[in-house]
């Protein structure tokens, strides 16, 4: 961080993720993908548009830059116990911290998706449907309609306890001329139990030399 501070910037693009509404998630989705080329203000695609390319690109990196929250009621311990199986077989990658009545679980729209593809079970399917509905664009595959099951489940809820905070609230932050070294160094270490980041980078062969005084070694 002191070396950050010493050059470079950073903006705070949203605090709560989890929070923003399907329109706003593709923006955010949009403005953080377009890092890598520096497109943000020469491309003439609209949110949509920018959404459904990554899609058809395989680019799936850039839908990282998204988080959604849900709380799930569980009846029971058994209950509780398979419905965080379920999750973590198909990603393992997913932030889940039990609550007496249920389980919280968190994660970005590939993380979703690809639950389903490698475990298409109730849960899975269930989430995704729901996802589904509220954002087509940024969840195209239907799941199974023999999945989909009436579950009790809260879409950002509220979260209760700091370490509930520190593990599933979501925030975007845009950097700025801060050194490579340092992001490469951050980047090693990314995922980990109950920590996910998401990182897109401007590509060093779109790298403009005259832009901020050019190049400095």
């Amino acid at each position: 961080m002191e070396a950050l501070f010493k050059q470079g910037s950073f903006e705070i693009l949203t605090d709560d993720v989890a929070s923003l509404k399907p329109r706003e998630m593709n923006w955010l989705i949009n403005r953080c993908g377009s890092v890598s080329y520096q497109s943000w203000k020469t491309s003439k695609k609209t949110t949509e548009e920018f959404v459904k390319m990554i899609y058809d690109k395989r680019h799936l990196s850039v839908i990282e830059h998204s988080w959604f929250l849900f709380f799930l009621k569980a009846f029971n311990d058994f209950q509780k116990k398979d419905i965080r199986l379920n999750l973590l077989d198909g990603n393992h990658l997913f932030c889940i911290t039990k609550r007496p009545d249920g389980v919280i679980v968190s994660g970005n729209a590939r993380m979703f998706t690809e639950a389903y593809i490698r475990n298409p079970t109730t849960t899975t399917a269930t989430l995704l449907n729901y996802l589904r509905t509220q954002n087509q664009i940024l969840f195209p595959i239907a799941p199974r309609e023999d999945l989909v099951i009436p579950m009790i489940f809260q879409p950002n809820p509220v979260l209760k306890t700091k370490k509930e905070i520190l593990t599933h609230r979501a925030m975007t932050v845009l950097f700025d001329n801060c050194s490579r070294g340092l992001t490469h160094e951050d980047v090693r270490s990314r995922n980990g139990h109950n920590k996910v980041v998401a990182y897109t980078q401007e590509s060093t062969r779109y790298v403009d030399p005259t832009r901020k005084g050019g190049f400095k070694f």
